[in-house]
C-alpha cells in the first residue's frame, strides 16, 4: 500500500518545500514555548511536529529518493542516501523528544532536532528537489 500522497513531481516538490517552511514556523514556535517553560504547550506542538513530519518524510521518500536512486543508481546518489539516514535521525530524536524527561533535557534534545531539521531542509531544496525537477520533468 502506497502511503504517499498522489501528486505530480512538480506539485510534490512544491508540497514538500511549503511543509518546510510551515516546519520552520512551528520549530520557532516550539523554541518560544521552550524558552517560557511551558512545557504541556511544547509536548502538544511536539505532537503535531511528528504527524507533520511523518507524512513528509513517506512523501519524500517515496516521489523523490527513491525515483532518483532508481535512475541514478545508489553509487550515484549519496547525497539523496544521507537525505534517507537523516530521516531516521530525525525520527529517533523526535521519538526522544516525546518521552518524558526535564525540561532541560527536551531543550538539549530540541535544539539537535533543530539542527538537523534546517540542515536537512536547506540540503533539500538546495541540492536534492533542483536535481529531481531536471532530471525527471
Amino acid at each position: 500500500m502506497d502511503l504517499a500522497r498522489p501528486l505530480g513531481l512538480r506539485e510534490m516538490v512544491e508540497t514538500l518545500l511549503s511543509e518546510h517552511k510551515g516546519a520552520r514556523s512551528l520549530l520557532l514556535e516550539l523554541e518560544e514555548l521552550l524558552l517560557r517553560d511551558e512545557a504541556q504547550k511544547v509536548a502538544e506542538g511536539l505532537i503535531r511536529l511528528d504527524r507533520y513530519l511523518l507524512q513528509h518524510i513517506v512523501d519524500e521518500e517515496a516521489s523523490i529518493l527513491k525515483r532518483l536512486i532508481n535512475v541514478y543508481g545508489s553509487e550515484k546518489c549519496e547525497e539523496e542516501i544521507r537525505i534517507l539516514q537523516q530521516h531516521r535521525i530525525i525520527y529517533n530524536i523526535l521519538q526522544e523528544c516525546n518521552k518524558p524527561q526535564e525540561l532541560t533535557a527536551l531543550k538539549q534534545k530540541f535544539a539537535e532536532l533543530k539542527v538537523i531539521l534546517e540542515r536537512h531542509f536547506k540540503d533539500e531544496e538546495e541540492k536534492v528537489f533542483p536535481k529531481v525537477l531536471k532530471t525527471l520533468t
